[in-house]
């Protein structure tokens, strides 16, 4: 199967849920790159390399995405979220790390041209999943640059926009997640979650719409024009 993520969207083999940015629950992203004609090669090997890895004791979940939109379009993602720094420790001594890591070494590394590894804080207080049943197949992603003097402003506008969302139980869903390590500092990445690409049109009534009836024409203005210019 083949799910799409845009850098907007990202297409996932194999899927995990998002955890809590207070508790410092940090997600691991590999970003990887096939060699050039490689692509449909390195999705076969890594279906194979998952079967592999589930098969010989791998206790965590790993997600792939492939980028279909927007910069490094036709790279892929591997993610495994809900982890502690803690748990890094343990699961680099588990037993099969040896055969795992020989294995991915003989069949996917020879596809890649390149790869490279982040860590994200998983953000749960700002945190609006999909209904019961549906899939996120598709992940727009909108990344934001925040300095030190606008980053708090940021913060309490976007916590204000998702109450009014919560409250007005407002067709958008999302996650929110801050690089920690390899990535520079300020950065916010907020990562729609949708089922189709139809679930990416503008709703009626849009969000301005619903804020402004939530709380008021001047407030919402407030809000906005804190959340747009405290980058």
């Amino acid at each position: 199967m083949t799910k799409r993520f845009l850098v907007a969207a990202l297409v996932g083999l194999f899927l995990l849920p998002l955890s809590q940015l207070n508790a410092q629950v940090v997600g691991f992203r590999y970003r990887v790159t096939p060699k050039p004609g490689n692509g449909p090669a390195f999705e076969n090997a890594m279906r194979a390399h998952a079967a592999f890895r589930s098969a010989n004791g791998d206790t965590w979940q790993w997600v792939v995405y492939q980028v279909v939109a927007g910069e490094q379009l036709g790279d892929y993602l591997v993610i495994s979220n809900g982890h502690s720094y803690a748990d890094m420790d343990a699961y680099e001594t588990e037993p099969f790390q040896g055969l795992l890591g020989g294995h991915f070494g003989s069949t996917v590394t020879p596809l890649i041209e390149s790869i490279g590894l982040r860590f994200n804080i998983q953000d749960t207080l700002i945190n609006r999943p999909l209904p019961d049943g549906a899939q996120a197949n598709l992940l727009p992603v909108t990344r934001y640059y925040t300095t030190p003097s606008g980053g708090p402003a940021f913060d309490e506008s976007l916590r204000l926009i998702h109450e009014a969302i919560v409250a007005n139980d407002f067709p958008a869903y999302y996650t929110v997640n801050r690089p920690s390590m390899g990535g520079r500092a300020g950065i916010v990445n907020i990562v729609g979650l949708s089922e189709n690409w139809a679930g990416l049109a503008t709703p009626d009534p849009n969000v301005v719409q619903m804020m402004i009836s939530h709380y008021g024409q001047e407030r919402a203005t407030e809000i906005f024009e804190s959340f747009l210019t405290s980058d």
